[in-house]
């Protein structure tokens, strides 16, 4: 059942970012699932191991003679050793929990920093241009600037309305709905928050990503 889920999940279409970072979380959450389910098995079928333990111990002392109190030390002793084994196995299974979600974020924070660099280098392109426009002098340099505000802007909103467009579209021509992360918390705002620098959240595992400038947190 994991490796279906975990087959289905990364047959999902991620483009954006917010999508690329659910889908990471959703990879998470299966591994941990299957964490828990098979650490539960395992420790009742240790327990049921155990109670076998005891009786079968227990029987073969009243038969070899020893007194109630020396079985008693003995049962004791055998139930104190199988519950070390058992809490060390539920360590061992907090701790594989635990690293799925440390990798889970790790990949989030590396789909960030992508994300950023990106910005980071479109933005670059635009401070080329006035840095160009100072050198040439072939418009003054407040046109330039804000010509690269305006491109900035531009580019913010036409990549949410065409975004929309093509939903619109491809609803009407195959009948798909597609489905935009983050929709009613932020949405556009948030985008364009990011593009300026600000703060955008995330659902993470355990925590929340942070889009900002270098931060990141889980």
């Amino acid at each position: 059942m994991r490796d279906a889920q975990l087959r289905q999940a990364e047959a999902t279409d991620a483009q954006t970012l917010q999508q690329k970072l659910a889908l990471e979380q959703r990879k998470a959450a299966i591994e941990i699932e299957y964490l828990e389910r098979v650490h539960e098995i395992k420790q009742r079928l240790f327990d049921l191991e155990t109670s076998r333990m005891v009786l079968e111990e227990e029987a073969n002392l009243r038969r070899l003679g020893y007194r109630a109190d020396e079985i008693q030390a003995r049962i004791a002793e055998l139930t104190q050793q199988r519950e070390e084994i058992r809490r060390q196995q539920q360590e061992a299974t907090e701790a594989a929990i635990q690293a799925a979600r440390e990798n889970a974020a790790i990949r989030q924070a590396e789909l960030i920093r992508d994300h950023n660099r990106q910005i980071f280098e479109s933005l670059k392109r635009q401070a080329e241009g006035v840095f160009d426009a100072l050198l040439t002098k072939s418009q003054s340099i407040f046109s330039a600037i804000a010509n690269a505000l305006k491109t900035a802007v531009l580019t913010a909103i036409k990549e949410i309305v065409t975004s929309r467009v093509a939903a619109l579209l491809m609803e009407l021509f195959t009948g798909a709905r597609v489905a935009f992360a983050g929709a009613g918390s932020g949405g556009w705002r948030g985008w364009l928050a990011g593009l300026a620098g600000g703060w955008r959240e995330f659902p993470g595992i355990g925590g929340s990503v942070q889009l900002g400038p270098g931060t990141l947190t889980a």
